[in-house]
């Protein structure tokens, strides 16, 4: 999120709330949107229980039914995977250009996710132990289009002997890709950064 800046604030693909609370206790008037009621439940809890307005809209990320104008948000911000969620790369380049629209002329559009290029410099394995379990996660490809991947985790308990493998599909996008389908549009990359647990954040302005 760009430092020093206020304004009109979209979050795209909100989730339960926590980069809206993020934003609003930075000064901005945050609106969020998520195609999910349950997780748009927590998000009015977590911003009612911090002192917060709840300014939240059930949408699909392809078709938001916001009632603004053109470039009324000075940032839009869609992070934590939501693009990489969509059905098809089409569909990634689609929500692009509706969120560029969103965008004011001297606005910023922040998306962060995990790209695939990223996905490929990790270790196929890796696994963590917090004390009493241990989670083990494995990534590996789906199709040879290459348009997806498969992210599966698999939660063992050492204590009972138990596991449990939860599987969801991502799109394999790389940062390149997502940089030309923006400048597609007309937005520019003005800066990058890579969280050491292997997100990648791209800013772009919108002209």
């Amino acid at each position: 999120m760009p430092t020093g800046r206020t304004g009109y604030l979209l979050d795209a693909g909100c989730g339960v709330g926590v980069h809206c609370l993020i934003a609003q206790r930075r000064g901005f008037y945050a609106v969020g949107i998520d195609y999910s009621m349950v997780a748009l439940r927590k998000a009015k809890n977590l911003l009612l229980e911090n002192g917060y307005p709840s300014r939240l809209v059930l949408a699909d990320l392809l078709d938001p039914p916001l009632r603004v104008r053109p470039g009324a948000f000075h940032l839009v911000q869609c992070l934590g995977n939501t693009l990489l969620m969509l059905r098809s790369r089409r569909d990634a380049t689609h929500t692009i250009r509706r969120l560029l629209a969103l965008t004011a002329t001297d606005g910023f559009l922040l998306i962060g996710l995990r790209t695939s290029d990223l996905e490929l410099r990790m270790s196929e394995s890796s696994s963590r132990n917090d004390g009493s379990s241990r989670i083990q996660s494995r990534r590996s490809r789906l199709c040879s289009c290459g348009e997806y991947f498969i992210v599966e985790y698999s939660l063992g308990d050492e204590t009972c002997g138990r596991s449990k493998s939860i599987q969801f599909r991502l799109l394999a996008v790389s940062s390149a890709w997502l940089d030309r389908e923006v400048s597609k549009e007309g937005g520019r990359l003005v800066s990058s950064a890579t969280t050491p647990g292997g997100f990648d954040y791209r800013l772009y302005s919108a002209n």
